[in-house]
């Protein structure tokens, strides 16, 4: 016998998705509004990117950070925390 599908939701700890309900054919289950992403060429790296250009979509920005300056981590670019113009200029936009 085949296995039916399944799709499985769950939330940042067990305390918020430690749970289970099996639905029957036909049957119906209401819960919070979730996002889903399905990649049928890159597999599971292709489903997470389209849940994190979801994510970016929908996030709204803190109105608090509307004017922060740029924080560039040059640790990130192997300048290893020894800047100058020099070793910048190549890998700042």
């Amino acid at each position: 016998m085949p296995t039916p599908p399944s799709l499985t939701l769950s939330g940042p700890n067990d305390a918020q998705h430690g749970w289970s309900y099996r639905l029957e054919p036909g049957e119906t289950f209401r819960t919070v509004p979730v996002a889903a992403a399905l990649s049928e060429y890159d597999g599971v790296d292709g489903a997470f990117a389209a849940l994190t250009r979801y994510r970016r979509a929908i996030r709204r920005p803190p109105p608090a950070t509307a004017n922060l300056p740029v924080v560039f981590n040059d640790f990130m670019n192997c300048l290893m925390g020894d800047p100058s113009t020099a070793r910048l200029l190549p890998v700042v936009r």
